[in-house]
């Protein structure tokens, strides 16, 4: 029974009423979209769902699935694109605020990394810390800006992975950007 109510919970779709993870999301609450990712994956998944080496991108994938996922349910609040090319690349995710250039929604963009010591990456900290520096080197949040949404409306978020160890890290644009 219990089961059968979770999944209930998953499809239920009341405007307002958001999962944890999307909570956490536009309250930019690193630590509780962390502990989301975290609970998910050590009481759900296996590590052969999740991976534990980035060969070939699958477990990054996994991960971007999943969590665009959990925010497909902001379609009507935002644009939500996976994969859209901008800057000089690709960023996994990115989230439009659909207010208009002078609202109060804020704008993401989002970039999933798997831990890779052949990056010279030591802990998660680092993977993650690449990723929110791939968000600025490449510009991915130029578009937005092309926009009109003001940089302090726009949000980035690296999001790391290790197996089952998920690590989380918001960020603000620097204000020249």
């Amino acid at each position: 029974m219990a089961f059968d109510a979770l999944v209930r919970e998953w499809f239920v779709a009341e405007r307002g009423s958001y999962n944890d993870f999307v909570k956490a999301l536009l309250a930019c609450d690193s630590v509780s979209m962390e502990e989301y990712l975290s609970d998910l994956a050590t009481g759900v998944m296996s590590s052969f769902d999740s991976g534990v080496r980035p060969s070939r991108r699958l477990p990054e994938r996994f991960w971007h699935g999943l969590v665009l996922g959990l925010i497909v349910e902001l379609r009507g609040r935002n644009e939500v694109r996976s994969n859209p090319q901008r800057g000089m690349g690709r960023c996994d995710v990115l989230l439009a605020p659909l207010d208009g250039p002078d609202g109060k929604d804020l704008a993401f963009v989002i970039e999933f990394k798997v831990f890779d010591k052949r990056r010279g990456e030591k802990t998660l900290k680092d993977t993650v810390t690449s990723a929110c520096q791939q968000i600025e080197q490449k510009g991915y949040a130029t578009t937005l800006a092309e926009r009109s949404i003001l940089t302090s409306r726009i949000r980035y978020l690296g999001i790391g992975f290790r197996g089952q160890e998920v690590k989380v890290e918001e960020g603000a644009l620097p204000p020249q950007y």
